[in-house]
């Protein structure tokens, strides 16, 4: 499996969605994100003032395919997102050869119904890191994904 991310404009998502499920896409996670490429943001009138905004919006498009797909969903991605302006789609593909991993965290807690009191009994911490990428930073790694939940 492979994470593609696309970074588009906002009003493409509609085209890129349905573009990704003309090839058998049957999924993706889309966020709302602010940035600025070579653009650098751009100045506004409201209510007769000028003012700049430094952020653009964007959509960022995550989705995650089988290896053998990924150039086809980069493609049409690239395609559906064109504008025809400057720069107007950012597409990658997670590092060669690692794959998302996950965690789960379960904790087994004493509730005292009248206080509200609650006490921690054992807390187990799960995770699977996936092909590690620096083998000797992985126990870091785990850490902090406990510490953050």
């Amino acid at each position: 499996m492979k994470l593609v991310t696309a970074i588009i404009k906002p009003f493409k998502l509609d085209d890129v969605r349905a573009a990704l499920s003309d090839i058998g896409v049957s999924g993706m996670t889309v966020t709302e994100v602010k940035g600025f490429g070579r653009q650098r943001g751009h100045t506004e009138l409201y209510r007769g003032a000028e003012y700049v905004v430094d952020f653009v919006p964007k959509t960022r498009v995550e989705v995650a395919v089988r290896a053998e797909l990924v150039d086809q969903v980069v493609e049409a991605v690239l395609k559906a997102a064109k504008t025809g302006g400057p720069i107007s789609a950012e597409v990658s593909v997670n590092a060669q050869g690692a794959g998302p991993g996950f965690g789960a965290h379960i904790c087994d807690v004493e509730v005292d119904r009248e206080t509200g009191y609650v006490k921690i009994l054992r807390y187990t911490a799960v995770q699977d890191v996936g092909r590690a990428i620096h083998p000797s930073y992985v126990e870091g790694q785990i850490q902090g994904g406990a510490a953050q939940g």
